[in-house]
Order: C-alpha cells, then structure tokens, then sequence
C-alpha cells in the first residue's frame, strides 16, 4: 500500500506540475468530443514522458467505461488490433494486454508490439477533485496465478516494458470531463531524437483522444451498437452506482474548493491525508 501511495503521490505530482516539460502540439478542435488537447514531452534520468491533457465533452462516467473496459481497446485505441483482460481484481484493478501492429506504406513488413499492463484507481477526490488509474508492466513473478502469453512471433515483433501508464479524470460537471494522460517508457536516446518524437507524438496521440472522445460518445448516441454500453449494461453496480457515487464527490469537492479560491486569494493547500491510503485496489479496497 505504501508503495502504491508514493507511485500515486509522483504521479498528481508530475500530471498537475509544470517544471521540465515542453510543448510538442495544442489542438483546438479534433472531434466533437475532444475540443481541446494539449500534449508535452521530457525527456529525463534515462526516461522518456509525454502528458497529454485533454478538455472531453462528454460524461465522466462514460469516458471512464472507456479506459476500464481494457478488453475493447482494441475497438479504438490507435493502432491495436487485439485487447484482452487477464485479471480483474476488484472493481479498481486489473491485469490486462495488448498487442499494437504498425504499418507504414511502401514497406512489405508489419511490426508488432506487445504490452502486459497491471492498473489500479485511486481515489484522490478529496485532494484533488479526480479520480487517478496508475498502470505499469509487471512482472510474471508478481501474478503466480496468471499465465502471461507470450509475445507475438517473428522477427519484427517485441514485448514493451511501461515504466507508468497513468489515466487523471476530473468531472467538470454536467457533460464534461477533463482527462490526462500520462505515459513513461526508457528514452532510446539519440535512436529516437526530438523532431521525430514530436510528430509520432501529433500523430498517435491526436487519434488517441479523437477515438476516446468518439467511443465515450456514442455510449448515449448509439448505446444499441456500442460495445461500452453494452459493458455498462451489464454491470450496473459499478457503473450506476459505484462509479457516479465516486463522481459525485470529485464534484463536490472541486465545487468547495472553488468557495474556498473565492473567499482567499491564497489556494488551499493540497491535502495528502488517510484517504489517499483508502481507495488502492486490493481485493478489499476494491469493492469499497
């Protein structure tokens, strides 16, 4: 747990801090449901991290369905064509893959990339008004009771190692939602210089939320042929309950912080109490 709290804290502190990173693109309109992106990069201590934030018109609650249900990235994430969940612990963690296949004209191979991720939410709306999923690649020795597949065959194809995938949604109220994504990995160096970091990122990464935006969207446009609905539908405790009831308080607590900006000029201090501890998904926490 304690582990998980220290991941959790450099986490908010990297996704709301500025110091280090430089912008890469700022979209003012990529979809209906993405109005506005802003995407940074930096490059430190052998690592390489991007953040993207991005304003989504659309509920909290449906974007979340998007990035929990892990099983049908594959209907939307940039360039993943197979998705599967491995383990579910909980309501808030899972164990899950995904195999990714890049293809670039005039060139008669196929590269594939394959990405065993272990996430957990964490509950900070008190502290922050947001509700943060923290995702890396584990280890098989860390799930005895989980078989990893192995990686796709032939030459062209390997297995990434995630140092951080991180996920911060914060409900704007109403039918908005501000999501960040985060995203470490070891810096290949001078292999991989700026310029070409740069467009890759302007390229995935605008897709990436075009996507999102689109597939959170059509749970109330077309909740009879989407797949994320369907999910929705089928667990209505964690999506009719549990989740809006963990809404509802990120809202309640940005709307108090809003009175107390109001009525100071100084901020309130941030707040890393007891229930940052409370919400780590082990199999208990995770069905509080």
């Amino acid at each position: 747990v304690l582990q998980r709290c220290v991941e959790a804290r450099a986490a908010l502190a990297s996704i709301c801090g500025a110091a280090g990173w430089r912008l890469v693109a700022s979209t003012e309109r990529e979809s209906p449901a993405v109005p506005r992106s802003s995407t940074f990069l930096k490059r430190e201590a052998g690592l390489m991290w991007s953040k993207t934030v991005a304003q989504l018109a659309v509920p909290a609650v449906d974007a979340c369905a998007v990035v929990r249900e892990s099983q049908l990235f594959k209907t939307w994430y940039p360039c993943c064509v197979e998705s599967e969940r491995l383990a579910e612990v909980g309501r808030a963690e899972g164990l899950f893959r995904v195999e990714q296949r890049y293809e670039f004209p005039l060139v008669p191979v196929a590269l594939r990339e394959d990405i065993v991720l272990h996430g957990f939410l964490v509950d900070v709306s008190e502290e922050h008004g947001g509700l943060l999923v923290c995702g890396r690649s584990p280890k098989q020795s860390e799930w005895a009771d989980v078989r990893f597949p192995p990686k796709p065959p032939g030459r062209y194809s390997w297995r990434t190692d995630v140092t951080a995938l991180q996920f911060f949604v914060e409900p704007c109220g109403g039918a908005g939602c501000k999501m960040t994504l985060q995203l470490g990995v070891d810096d290949p160096g001078d292999a991989c210089p700026n310029w070409l970091v740069d467009a890759l990122m302007k390229r995935v990464i605008a897709r990436l939320f075009s996507a999102l935006g689109d597939k959170a969207a059509a749970v109330a446009s077309s909740p009879a042929t989407s797949p994320h609905a369907a999910c929705m539908a089928a667990n209505p405790q964690i999506y009719n309950e549990w989740l809006p009831t963990k809404i509802a308080a990120c809202e309640a607590s940005r709307r108090a912080s809003a009175r107390l900006v109001a009525a100071a000029p100084a901020a309130p201090e941030r707040r890393w109490t007891s229930s940052l501890l409370r919400c780590f998904a082990s199999p208990a926490a995770g069905k509080a």
